[in-house]
């Protein structure tokens, strides 16, 4: 039961992030990283809110692992400088693993720094690299919390429109 709370607590809250900056969005990108997916609602200048859809499988003839995520943040450039910007974000995300291995459902909410570096020559293709604090509910098969750095959404790759 507490599951189903989490994943409904979290659908709740990206709902509610998704609506209000339809109702104030100023551009959108979409973006492409290492076994993921997002799409970027550019509020201002200076702020945004990402979802994203993860995706990965791994195994072998023997043994097989899928992993679904699905998240989103909100961001803030501290730096608006040209060709790149400083900024912090906040989010949340829920994963879930499936496959052979152990089953589990992870809630993690996390939050950091990163920039966004415009490729030369164009105002619509960038490179974003973030970093950060997440921490992690694990349940399932395997249950536990985890706390520390991480690379939040690694490098992504976004086109605007």
């Amino acid at each position: 039961m507490k599951k189903v709370a989490g994943i409904v607590v979290m659908l709740a809250l990206f709902g509610m992030m998704a609506g209000s900056a339809g109702a104030a969005a100023k551009g959108m990108g979409l973006g492409l990283g290492i076994n993921r997916a997002d799409a970027r609602i550019t509020l201002d200048d200076k702020s945004a809110v990402d979802g994203y859809v993860g995706f990965n499988n791994m195994g072998n003839s023997n043994y097989s692992q899928t992993d679904f995520t699905i998240g989103g943040y909100y961001m803030m450039k501290m730096v608006n400088a040209k060709p790149a910007d400083l900024h912090w974000l906040g989010g949340a995300e829920i994963a879930l693993t499936t496959g052979d291995g152990p089953k589990t459902t992870q809630i993690s909410l996390f939050g950091g720094i990163g920039s966004e570096y415009f490729l030369p020559g164009t105002e619509n293709m960038s490179i974003e690299v973030n970093a950060g604090l997440k921490f992690t509910n694990m349940s399932g098969d395997l249950e536990g919390h985890m706390f520390g750095l991480d690379s939040l959404n690694g490098v992504t790759f976004r086109y605007y429109f």
